[in-house]
């Protein structure tokens, strides 16, 4: 077995050492594109500053409409301005699996995906709910003793457990208040935002929406509890003029908040604002748009009055760039919503704002490891920070990394900017994505039905027409990669020049590609192409795939660095298309050279030809005429002297006359042939020549052949029989007289030469599946570990079948042993604890097998069964799953019907139908290894079946091509 895979094996170890070599080196990029400021974490022990407060502003309806978008927006929130050369801003992201703002809470205190039940919330302590005590209903759901400190209880604390341990995240709540708690740090919340108090007419989920008292689930511990606080009717005032005849109490929050000792965590919720919009459907435009800037004037105003307390003026240490969890700093001051209004969710602006403020901080922009881009942050950030602020490890529990700072003139207007592209990308994305998967759909089922049944009836225009349809499939994802690059750009400018461009250019290659050999081409050049785009902007930062539609959606959050699963796809089908359709083209152009130079060389034996039939019938006379005097005159020992008439010599030889030995002469010096010297015969010169270059009937051939041979010359009998019959006598004369060793120093060089061409056809796909597998993989590039196997095991298939393998499958042992070997790689650039590097500069790969090594096979076990779950889902909903589908359809009806058109293709292109089926390959291994790989899949199994399709509109019209 080992015989036959020998070179298999030989290939594909060094396409892995080429990968290892690239993923190590990739290793050590820095992680300086990413613009953060890293620091180290804070130690366990406690901060040397004694005077460390923070104050967090929740605003419920808050959104950058009323911060950034609004033309007006300066002059109804003044204070705010005057803030913004002292704060860093961020975008944070805070959509969670049940999207309500009491899973936005309770995530964020546990610095995990949380959900909340159905009902939950939370009380004061010594509060009628129901017509019972609420710390009698806190005893008896959850069997502890009668909570004598806790001011705030949550009485569903059990469910909140029960529900979050059954799911995929595992998430604790209340770690975030344990940890603080713990450290001596004192905790209390603040206002709320509900709509209404307390009814016994009412049911406990009517009640908890009406009330809406969320904001405690973010302080407090794993018993449920917040020592002090004030959730009720005590910091609200009624007033029939405000939404829901509410208004908050601005000045008995200052006086709560100057209570507060120097070490504390306040968190105060202001809800005017989401009791507007709760009523907005009632009011008139004036009357909404006047209710609105009161309301946003008050709390403007009393964001003023808060930094100009006493707690903010103690003197700050000035920092060019630190990280904001930096203890020592003082008192800090939070701003940021747990959820956006009604009118920002239409505007797609689902990103909510977040300040953090300190008197002599710089202005910045806020970023994270968990998003690595500036601005960006996500809501499991905020435990982490906060812990970090106090100078706490973060525990593993928690997802979430520590916020950083990255100072930065004008962030404000930077932010604005960033977060209106991102909205345009939100927005735009399913209207384009679903575009152009029905449009891939419609133009492979046309192209598929003319091709089968009207090929003969398509004319050149018609012909051209289609393949330039099919060229755009393949050119679409380039351009959507290059409309990231014009954000500036007026939207419908941007959308006429990348749809134009990606016509035009179809349109080039669709009238060019007149035969197989420029359909081919034209695919070889399409392909590196866009691979060279996705890569190109992949090293240098991922500027237009961060704002390409085809890139990921930081409005979702499931992805906020490397490359997503769309551009994976589209990166690895081009890669291999381009990479083989360029070897099949240099293939037929070396082969059409060579059939010219075989075409001329047949052309110049075949004018020689009628003199080595002429010289044939010469030799046949004259040995006829040898014959006839063997017969005649008897043999005789003794010698004689032959005269100028010929005789009969020594040992009985006849003597030719003179004449004829004077033609053996000439015949000898090769002009016009005749009988040599010692009755051998000489062909002529032109014979001999077109002898060595003619094929020669079987018949002409013999007799030519079997005259040499008498004349004591098989060589020259060889070359008069053909070329083919020369090279046989030749080795085998050569084989009786060549020693063994020879032979096997003979057959070893051969091997060897197999060999070398082997691996020189499979170092194209080596180099490059090194380098895209090296891309995918490393933590500061692409970070896509499913991308990174695939490309192992495309890539792989593809130099294991140029290195000599027969079959596909005979290649699964080594697509096995690559996998491994890919697993290793991905583990030592990413298993950043394994290897000793900080915990926070890991990427999620990293994390995942940092639990794997902790043993947590239970999260290793939820990732795959939320990845399985993602694809089902996503086969119910996506248009990629139908663009999948057809894909395979076209592919299958090309290669069954009809018989023997899928082995004329495979003699014909070898190397396009190696791309191709390792291209399933690929596309197979990306649906099975990503959580969204029917997305990958659909974006990959492109390139195999639109170049099926273009092979199919030629080869009904246009003759095989060797």
């Amino acid at each position: 077995m080992w015989k036959k895979h020998r070179r298999m094996m030989i290939s594909v170890t060094g396409l892995w050492i080429g990968v290892s070599v690239t993923l190590l080196i990739n290793s050590g990029v820095s992680h300086e594109q990413i613009p953060t400021v890293m620091v180290p974490m804070a130690s366990t022990k406690a901060p040397s500053a004694k005077e460390q407060r923070v104050v967090l502003v929740s605003v419920p309806g808050l959104s950058f409409l009323e911060l950034g978008y609004s033309p007006d927006a300066s002059s109804i929130m003044p204070g705010l301005q005057r803030l913004k050369p002292n704060s860093a801003w961020g975008a944070m992201n805070i959509r969670t699996p049940g999207k309500g703002a009491a899973d936005v809470y309770l995530s964020m205190g546990a610095g995990q995906f949380a959900e909340g039940g159905a009902g939950t919330r939370a009380v004061q302590r010594l509060e009628w709910v129901d017509g019972h005590l609420s710390a009698d209903a806190y005893a008896r759901f959850t069997g502890l003793a009668y909570p004598s400190k806790g001011e705030l209880l949550i009485p569903e604390r059990e469910l909140l457990l029960r529900v979050n341990k059954g799911s995929y995240y595992r998430a604790e709540p209340g770690l975030l208040g344990d940890q603080l708690e713990a450290a001596g740090v004192s905790l209390s919340v603040w206002g709320n935002a509900g709509k209404g108090f307390s009814g016994s007419d009412r049911t406990r989920e009517e009640t908890a929406r009406n009330d809406r008292r969320y904001a405690p689930l973010m302080l407090m511990n794993r018993s449920g509890t917040v020592a002090k606080g004030s959730i009720n009717e005590t910091g609200l005032i009624w007033d029939g003029t405000y939404p829901s005849g509410l208004r908050t109490d601005y000045g008995w929050l200052l006086d709560r908040l100057h209570e507060q000792p120097s070490r504390s965590v306040t968190l105060i919720e202001l809800g005017d604002l989401q009791r507007l919009y709760d009523e907005k459907p009632m009011y008139t435009e004036e009357a909404f748009r006047q209710m609105k800037r009161k309301i946003l004037s008050e709390l403007d105003r009393f964001i003023g009055e808060l930094t100009i307390s006493p707690g903010f003026t103690a003197h700050f240490p000035h920092h060019e760039a630190t990280a904001i969890a930096d203890p020592g700093m003082g008192q800090e001051l939070w701003l940021f919503s747990p959820q956006v209004n009604t009118d920002a969710a239409k505007a797609k602006a689902l990103l909510a704002p977040l300040m953090i403020y300190s008197k002599h901080g710089t202005e910045g922009l806020l970023t994270s490891e968990t998003t690595r881009r500036a601005g960006i942050v996500s809501f499991v950030d905020v435990a982490p920070t906060l812990l970090q602020t106090f100078g706490l490890t973060v525990p593993k529990e928690m997802i979430g990394l520590p916020i950083q700072r990255k100072p930065r003139a004008g962030a404000w207007d930077e932010l604005m900017s960033e977060v209106g592209h991102m909205s345009q990308v939100y927005a735009a994305r399913p209207k384009l994505l679903y575009g152009l998967a029905v449009y891939e759909i419609v133009v492979m089922l046309a192209a598929l039905g003319l091709g089968l049944f009207a090929a003969h009836r398509l004319k050149s225009c018609g012909r051209s027409v289609l393949k330039a349809a099919l060229f755009s499939l393949l050119l679409a994802p380039a351009g959507l990669l290059c409309m990231g690059l014009a954000q500036e750009m007026a939207t419908w400018i941007v959308y006429v020049c990348t749809f134009g461009g990606v016509l035009a250019v179809s349109a080039v290659c669709g009238v060019y590609a007149k035969s197989p050999q420029r359909v081919i081409l034209c695919l070889a050049v399409i392909g590196l192409i866009v691979g060279a785009l996705f890569m190109e902007d992949g090293f240098h930062g991922a500027e237009a795939m961060q704002h390409s539609v085809l890139g990921y959606d930081v409005m979702i959050g499931a992805r906020y660095y490397g490359m997503g699963n769309e551009c994976m796809g589209v990166l690895l089908g081009a890669a291999l298309l381009g990479l083989t359709a360029l070897q099949q083209s240099l293939r037929q152009s070396r082969r059409g050279r060579l059939s010219g130079l075989v075409a001329a060389q047949v052309s110049e034996a075949a004018a020689e030809w009628p003199r080595v039939q002429a010289a044939a019938g010469f030799m046949a006379m004259a040995q006829e005429a040898v014959q006839a005097t063997e017969a005649i005159v008897p043999r005789a020992e003794a010698k004689a002297q032959c005269g100028e008439d010929g005789g009969i010599g020594a040992g009985g030889l006849g003597a030719l006359p003179a004449s004829a030995r004077r033609g053996g002469a000439k015949a000898q010096s090769g002009e016009d042939g005749g009988i040599g010297a010692g009755g051998q015969w000489a062909l002529p010169a032109s014979a001999r020549r077109g002898g060595a270059k003619a094929q020669c009937d079987s018949a002409a051939g013999s007799r030519a052949a079997a005259l040499a041979d008498c004349a004591g010359e098989p060589a020259l009998g060889a070359a008069a029989a053909g070329p083919g019959a020369a090279a046989g006598s030749l080795a085998s004369a050569a084989a009786w007289r060549e020693p063994r060793w020879a032979l096997w120093r003979s057959r070893w060089a051969k091997r060897s030469a197999r060999a070398r061409a082997a691996a020189w056809r499979a170092a194209p796909a080596a180099a490059a599946g090194a380098l895209v597998a090296g891309y995918l993989a490393a933590p500061a590039l692409g970070t896509n570990a499913g991308g990174a196997l695939s490309a192992a095991v495309g890539f792989g298939a593809l130099g294991a079948r140029l290195a000599g393998g027969r079959r596909w499958l005979r290649t699964a042992p080594v697509l096995a042993l690559l996998l491994c070997a890919a697993l290793a790689g991905l583990w030592l650039l990413n298993g950043g604890a394994a290897m000793g590097g900080a915990a926070d500069r890991q990427s999620h790969i990293g994390r995942a097998f940092e639990s794997l090594l902790q043993g947590r096979l239970d999260l290793i076990g939820d990732i795959i069964s939320r990845k399985v779950e993602m694809n089902v889902h996503l086969i119910g909903v996506s248009a990629w799953s139908k663009v999948l589908l057809t894909s395979l359809a076209v592919m299958a009806v090309l290669v069954l019907r009809p018989r023997g058109r899928f082995r004329r293709w495979q003699r014909l292109y070898p190397y396009l139908m190696y791309g191709i089926a390792a291209n399933v390959m690929g596309t197979i291994a990306a649906l099975l290894l990503n959580d969204s790989g029917i997305v990958a899949a659909a974006t990959m199994i492109v390139y195999s079946s639109v170049p099926l399709l273009l092979l199919k509109l030629d080869g009904d019209t246009i003759s095989d091509v060797r």
